[in-house]
């Protein structure tokens, strides 16, 4: 499958990628750090972090959690905490679960910006983007999940890992 650039021109770099937690900035087949309660987030997708910082990117997090799963010590943990500031939306603290449109809208309005302007990134196809596609960001989805549209629309790219979001954004092709 052949990643197409998630963007309308294929120059436009997002205001804000808004990123999933679980498999997106972590090791799926990971261990679960007994301190965090959670997987931590994995060194690619830590060097990914600070090269979308380098690009001016404004990052926003938003992951499905518990009671108890504050996905903030995970990135302070990595030492990305300041690249998320107070862009970290919880499903535990909003109410609002992925796939729920609500829960993606909550975050548009907290930031201020369009979905024109966002570029959602997650590794699950039902819960990341298809409802980004739907409100009208741009997505880019980690992994092959087995259940994908095809051909994909035009507004989504598919990337093997994190590490390549940074050139896909630069350059409109992963690494």
């Amino acid at each position: 499958m052949t990643a197409q650039p998630p963007s309308h021109p294929n120059t436009h770099t997002p205001a804000v990628v808004l990123l999933d937690y679980s498999g997106t900035l972590t090791d799926p087949t990971g261990p679960i750090d007994p301190e965090l309660s959670m997987r931590p987030v994995s060194t690619p997708a830590r060097k990914a972090i600070v090269a979308l910082c380098q690009m001016k990117v404004t990052l926003a997090l938003l992951s499905n959690t518990h009671h108890g799963q504050d996905r903030r010590r995970a990135l302070r943990a990595a030492g990305v905490h300041d690249a998320f500031g107070d862009r970290v939306f919880l499903s535990h603290e909003s109410g609002r679960r992925k796939p729920d449109r609500r829960a993606f809208q909550a975050v548009l309005d907290a930031l201020g910006v369009t979905a024109e302007d966002t570029l959602m990134c997650g590794n699950s196809w039902l819960k990341d983007v298809a409802p980004a596609l739907n409100l009208g960001m741009r997505a880019v989805l980690i992994g092959a999940p087995p259940q994908l549209p095809d051909p994909l629309p035009p507004a989504v790219a598919c990337i093997g890992d994190i590490a390549h979001l940074p050139p896909l954004l630069l350059t409109g092709q992963p690494s």
